[in-house]
């Protein structure tokens, strides 16, 4: 259940399949602790549900680059960042709960990352929830309510000169003109 804050923001749900259950679920075994073990969960699925976003979109993305998907990172660190040639870099992709009016924000990723998106997870995690995104953070507990819209991530494609194809900046630009089209193919 969405809270009065984060409804301003208008969520983009994602659903979280099984797969993506097992992947989390396998990276969460691998910890030493339970405590460990549910941030990891928890920052795999954040990392899949942007994943699966931008795929949706047709962008570009690498997940097994990103330093989430290295074994001894996730051990040592609190990191839940996905790889994005267009942008340059990489997103960090950070967890909430219904309630929280911060987003935790390791220090240890503040310099080195394209953007922060923030994404509502909620037990049973049937779906994420894209609150918005942040092009940068200088503090750990960022307040929920300096997100932009999920639209302002979708608006850094747009102005970057990378990988991104002609097709998929008509796409895009298409997508946050409320303009859909069917897929014919």
């Amino acid at each position: 259940m969405m809270t009065e804050l984060t409804e301003k923001l208008i969520p983009v749900a994602v659903p979280l399949t099984a797969d993506d259950h097992g992947v989390a679920n396998k990276f969460a075994k691998q910890q030493p602790t339970a405590e460990k073990a549910a941030q990891v969960y928890r920052n795999t699925l954040a990392v899949l549900t942007v994943r699966r976003y931008l795929q949706t979109l047709g962008i570009e993305i690498e997940p097994e680059s990103g330093h989430s998907w290295h074994p001894l990172t996730r051990v040592l660190e609190d990191v839940a960042d996905l790889v994005v040639p267009g942008l340059g870099g990489s997103l960090e992709c950070r967890a909430v709960g219904v309630g929280d009016r911060t987003c935790h924000i390791p220090a240890d990723v503040h310099a080195d990352r394209q953007g922060y998106v923030v994404i509502q997870l909620d037990p049973p995690y049937e779906a994420g929830y894209l609150l918005g995104f942040v092009s940068s953070v200088s503090v750990t507990e960022l307040p929920l309510s300096y997100l932009q819209p999920v639209t302002a991530l979708i608006e850094c494609f747009l102005d970057t000169s990378g990988s991104l194809s002609v097709a998929t900046t008509v796409v895009l630009r298409q997508w946050l003109n409320r303009l859909f089209e069917p897929d014919l193919n």
